[in-house]
């Protein structure tokens, strides 16, 4: 009987490895999302630009408008990696402990829960909260409702439009869902021993995947045309799994890829296994730049010309790039002195300390940096009319409100409010 008290004490207090430099890649990410957000949605002339000749700087901002499928490669690699870890802690039990521990011995039970309440979140999100989408096409703004009244006042009414359109929330919630299937498949019975495999069937999961993204294509077609005959319901559930810009099936694949991630740091976390990874980003590069050379000609003939670029050709560039950012994060923070001056020290590194808290507010701050922008637009608007009818203006509200959410940070942590689920620390947040 003490045998399995201490084996039980030994699981539960055994920690599991926290990667640094994806908590700090996190938090450089939510500041990026809430600077674009300030440049690009509250420019008045927006209606103005070109969209088939932007400026440079007008077209990188465009394209990391649509970086929001880092989360998926993030989300896939930190749960990925934590539930199997505890699978194999669990496995390596007595089976009187397994049995004492049943309920944790199924962690992935967390993803599938946490995959329903980040879907309801969507909707709420998307009704009250969410960014504004605008239609170039017609010139309409499509608010949601918060942002609305403070745009347009209390009788503004939310486009069912927004209602059946995916954010980075539904995306995510859908990969916990999916990936917590897999990890009770994959993951239920001597995990360690079938690493190899398990590596994998992610790796070739995500391929295909992302493959699919071509092929979605023509369906976010039947999609638009659902919407446009306004059968919201049955546009509900196509807009989540193909509907742009937050489509399942390219980013269910970078989910597939950051798990395999997860179980190459799970299995030999080393610089030289770390180096090796690389190698992952090249298919990904090259089918997006063979697929951006092409000719026009080829994807008039299959009626793809006007998606292709965001929808595929992009998919696979950015997905590229993700695997050198998180390469780049957890090589220069884990592997390095940076994280013994964070954490293994009396006194760690503010500077990096700071990042790593950004990450952990990144779903509250995703959820309300929109209310919080459009409050200090309309502050703006009623002090300096005509503020924001100049890009260089715009680039200024952005780190304006870059600063105010340190702040807000800043003053959150002094007063000790910090995000505090314990069932969520165990798996890691997506």
């Amino acid at each position: 009987m003490n045998e399995m008290k201490k084996q039980s004490e030994l699981l539960a207090s055994k920690p599991i490895k926290r990667w640094y430099g994806i908590d700090i890649f996190r938090g450089i990410g939510i500041l990026g999302i809430i600077f674009i957000h300030g440049v690009i949605m509250n420019y008045a002339q927006i209606d103005n630009i070109d969209l088939d000749n932007l400026p440079p700087y007008l077209m990188v901002l465009y394209i990391m408008d649509f970086w929001g499928g880092i989360y998926a490669l993030i989300s896939g690699t930190v749960n990925i990696y934590a539930i199997y870890q505890h699978s194999v802690l669990v496995n390596e039990q007595s089976d009187i402990v397994k049995f004492e521990n049943k309920y944790e011995g199924y962690r992935w039970k967390y993803l599938f829960k946490y995959g329903f309440i980040l879907l309801l979140l969507h909707f709420l999100y998307s009704y009250a909260l969410g960014p504004t989408y605008h239609d170039f096409e017609t010139q309409i703004h499509k608010y949601s409702l918060i942002p609305g009244i403070l745009r347009q006042g209390w009788g503004y009414s939310v486009n069912p439009e927004r209602m059946v359109t995916g954010s980075a929330l539904s995306m995510v919630a859908m990969n916990l869902l999916v990936l917590g299937i897999l990890a009770f498949w994959l993951f239920k019975n001597n995990p360690k021993q079938k690493l190899k495999r398990n590596k994998r069937i992610f790796l070739v999961l995500g391929f295909i995947f992302i493959s699919l993204a071509f092929f979605q294509i023509p369906l976010n077609y039947i999609y638009l045309n659902l919407v446009d005959a306004e059968k919201y319901f049955i546009a509900l559930f196509l807009g989540i799994l193909v509907g742009y810009p937050y489509p399942f099936f390219p980013f269910f694949g970078y989910g597939c890829i950051g798990a395999y991630f997860a179980l190459v740091l799970a299995d030999k976390s080393t610089k030289r296994t770390l180096h090796r990874q690389l190698w992952l980003m090249l298919p990904f590069l090259i089918i997006g730049i063979i697929a951006f050379f092409l000719p026009n000609d080829f994807y008039e003939k299959y009626n793809l010309l006007d998606d292709i670029f965001m929808s595929y050709i992009m998919v696979n560039i950015n997905l590229g790039l993700f695997v050198l950012f998180l390469f780049m994060a957890i090589r220069i923070v884990d592997f390095s002195s940076i994280k013994t001056k964070m954490i293994e020290v009396k006194s760690p590194s503010r500077f990096f300390q700071f990042f790593i808290t950004v990450g952990q507010y990144s779903l509250i701050i995703y959820l309300l940096e929109s209310t919080v922008r459009e409050l200090v637009a309309s502050g703006l608007t009623a002090l300096f009319p005509g503020w924001n009818e100049t890009i260089p203006n715009c680039f200024a509200f952005g780190g304006v409100l870059v600063i105010i959410w340190i702040g807000l940070i800043f003053l959150l942590t002094k007063m000790k409010w910090i995000p505090n689920n314990k069932k969520w620390k165990k798996i890691g947040s997506s």
